[in-house]
């Protein structure tokens, strides 16, 4: 027995030799089976030995060439979740010979599912393995016609393309690894289709499956091409044609290997701005004629530079423009006879949707019997064996130190959690500044950010304790403060009004029109006065003139 428990806490030196010769004879069921435990126990043990990951990259590279591609796709993922410093990803040979592989032929991809190509597309853009030639391999796999039978003469269709049939979860994956699409113009109609599909045609379903966050992250990262870059490919796909002695053509777009990245797309040039509009634009505007009408009454109220200025950025900005001119049509319907003007500043301030997703590690920082303590004790170790844990801990370089010797303390992860925030908040606080600077130049900047970093106070400052209930205003700090309210209290005597200087001549004429005008209400009120007091004084009931002294009977 004491011999079957020795044996389950084996050092980790001994652990790691014993499973890097049990991944060398494994095949490919136990090699994914393998690489996906390592995932899973990172969280409890904390990340897998390096040497680990090598062996099953070794053996999968061995295995590339005969290995089904499902096995293959999600050994990539699983190498794709793990945490690599880029040094440590060079060493990975396995991640050389899957793309080796890829670029051989579209034949390979051609074999995977949907989703092993979504997945393994991902993958590529975690791992940093997805240049120009890879990204075009996998954007034709996924845009290739549906296989079937094509219908010829009168009756001939265009099938749809296989990124037609993918699942949510599908199109969630192509969205985070078409983040760099704004590179290539090949991707950018299909970054499009799924920004409109993520956040407008599926967002209940995304919604009911848990995936909103992650479609709201991806379509996020997915900046499509701006005007500046579409010429400048644009220019040196004309400069490269032109230095073969030839114009540019179809001929030419084929040989160059990247048919979609050397031409601006007919169907993408005549669609509308706007996102999720494919409706053709007018002859001599950038929208179509349902977004055009309030896209022109939009800029007819930026009437000031710096408002035309803020309405320029936003239409600019394909995102922004659909946000702005849907807000506006909400707000002003088309039967609508007053259109509501537009808070300007409201545009510099929309830049999108926020939400928060926190990952936050606890961490305490253990001594050799403090780590026995917390960690050992719990899981019934012994005492050798948690200070040979420790040690192997400190020895690894992966976990933060303070002292040395005996000493030697190492910060040890105590929790992991992770929260999805949706937060509605109301800010109330006291604002103080100087007047607002224009034109500043590049050392004004740096020292008004200097100024800002050495203006906080710290966690002792008097209105933080007072608040946090730690202390508060010492009995000096209130003596002084109630002086400086007494002083601020104080009235001042007011300075004597200057008196006008009348001219006689040019007044006598107004102030005579003015009391003929008052002088018959004084008339009436005078009258009114006498009835009143001859009531008073001959009322037999009242007590005649002793009731107007206030005096007894």
């Amino acid at each position: 027995m004491n011999s079957v428990f020795q044996g389950r806490f084996l050092s980790s030196s001994a652990k790691t030799s014993l499973r890097a010769a049990e991944i060398a004879a494994s095949d490919e069921f136990g090699l994914t089976a393998a690489a996906c435990s390592l995932i899973r126990e990172r969280d409890a043990h904390g990340p897998a030995d390096f040497s680990t990951w090598q062996a099953i990259s070794d053996r999968a590279a061995d295995l590339v060439g005969t290995a089904s591609p499902k096995h293959l796709v999600w050994i990539l993922a699983a190498f794709s979740d793990a945490d690599f410093h880029p040094d440590e990803r060079k060493q990975l040979r396995f991640l050389r010979a899957f793309r080796a592989r890829l670029a051989e032929s579209d034949d390979w991809l051609h074999r995977f599912s949907n989703d092993e190509l979504c997945v393994a597309w991902r993958a590529f853009d975690r791992l940093q393995l997805l240049n120009k030639a890879a990204l075009l391999q996998f954007h034709r796999v996924a845009t290739e016609p549906l296989e079937g039978s094509r219908c010829h003469g009168a009756k001939q269709t265009e099938l749809p393309p296989r990124y037609s049939t993918f699942s949510l979860w599908n199109s969630v994956l192509e969205a985070e690894a078409l983040r760099d699409a704004k590179r290539y113009p090949a991707s950018s109609n299909i970054a499009k289709s799924l920004a409109r599909q993520l956040l407008v045609d599926q967002e209940e379903p995304l919604r009911e499956l848990g995936l909103s966050l992650d479609a709201i992250h991806a379509v996020a990262d997915m900046a499509e091409l701006t005007s500046r870059q579409l010429l400048r490919s644009t220019a040196k796909a004309k400069a490269k044609a032109k230095g073969r002695g030839r114009k540019k053509g179809a001929g030419d777009e084929e040989a160059d290997g990247d048919p979609d990245c050397l031409q601006n797309s007919s169907a993408k040039k005549d669609e509308c701005f706007c996102t999720d509009c494919t409706a053709k634009k007018l002859r001599n505007s950038k929208f179509c004629r349902v977004h055009h009408r309030p896209y022109e009454n939009m800029k007819y109220q930026a009437t000031r530079d710096d408002e035309l200025l803020a309405f320029n950025e936003v239409m600019m900005n394909p995102g922004k423009a659909t946000v702005a001119i849907k807000n506006f049509m909400r707000d002003n319907p088309a039967g609508a006879t007053r259109k509501r003007f537009i808070d300007w500043a409201m545009f510099k301030r929309e830049h999108g949707v926020r939400l928060s997703y926190t990952i936050r590690e606890g961490e305490i920082l253990l001594d050799i019997d403090d780590f026995w303590v917390q960690k050992g004790k719990p899981k019934g170790w012994t005492r050798d064996q948690s200070d040979g844990f420790f040690r192997d801990m400190a020895q690894s370089g992966r976990y933060e130190r303070e002292g040395e010797g005996v000493d030697l303390k190492l910060w040890v992860t105590k929790n992991k959690e992770r929260m999805r925030d949706r937060t509605h908040y109301s800010d109330c606080a006291f604002v103080e500044g100087s007047k607002q600077l224009k034109d500043v130049d590049r050392s004004e900047k740096d020292e008004m950010l200097s100024i800002t970093k050495s203006s906080v106070s710290d966690f002792n400052a008097n209105y933080l304790r007072s608040v946090a209930g730690t202390g508060g205003f010492t009995s000096q700090e209130l003596e002084a403060k109630a002086k400086a309210d007494e002083a601020a209290n104080e009235k001042v005597e007011p300075l004597p009004k200057k008196t006008k200087v009348a001219n006689v001549s040019d007044e006598a004429p107004r102030v005579y029109g003015k009391v003929k005008k008052e002088l018959p209400v004084l008339e009436k009120t005078l009258r009114d006065s006498i009835a009143k007091l001859e009531k008073a004084w001959t009322d037999p009931g009242g007590g005649g003139f002793d009731d107007l002294r206030g005096e007894p009977h």
